[in-house]
């Protein structure tokens, strides 16, 4: 996956930790003595993906602590997040970054077979997606014939073209 890159959202509040969110960016929170964001590193590079982009915000400098002497980790600062979002730090993470890349959320935990899923797929565009959670943080995937109708917080009027949960994983190439 050398033509392959990867970009971790990182860059937004973990307003619903409370205190703990404000205090600490949400892929820094550790599970087990490992970041989530270190663990996606660490996952990534197991998959073949040497260079990842870390789009920052909230606490950015503690990214640049405990990330930013590594080899292949470029860190990328989302002044505007609070006002932006997702898109403009995505947007931010693409400059520099090879034609495909794996997009992730900092703040998720997963087995290396959903970013396998993903980065062996032979498609251009992946949207990792599982059964519905009722998690209470959702955003919902929908699509016709494989092709993405929406993504959306509220549960679709019409859930016959519901696919499932959005995971926090995907592969953007080119177009």
């Amino acid at each position: 996956f050398s033509d392959t890159d990867a970009i971790i959202l990182a860059a937004g509040r973990g307003s619903r930790l409370g205190k703990l969110g404000i205090d600490c960016p949400k892929g820094l929170i550790e599970v087990d003595g490992e970041s989530f964001v270190e663990r996606s590193v660490a996952q990534l590079r197991e998959a073949g993906i040497g260079r990842i982009t870390i789009v920052t915000g909230q606490c950015g400098e503690q990214y640049e602590e405990r990330l930013g002497r590594r080899p292949g980790i470029r860190l990328v600062r989302n002044m505007r997040y609070q006002q932006t979002g997702s898109f403009e730090s995505l947007r931010l993470g693409m400059f520099e970054s090879a034609p495909t890349s794996v997009v992730l959320d900092s703040d998720i935990v997963y087995e290396s077979l959903g970013l396998q899923a993903v980065t062996s797929s032979e498609e251009e565009a992946v949207i990792l997606v599982s059964a519905l959670t009722q998690s209470g943080d959702e955003v919902y995937v929908s699509a016709r014939e494989h092709i993405l109708t929406s993504l959306t917080k509220s549960f679709p009027e019409d859930p016959r073209f519901l696919v499932g949960e959005f995971v926090g994983i995907s592969k953007l190439g080119p177009s």
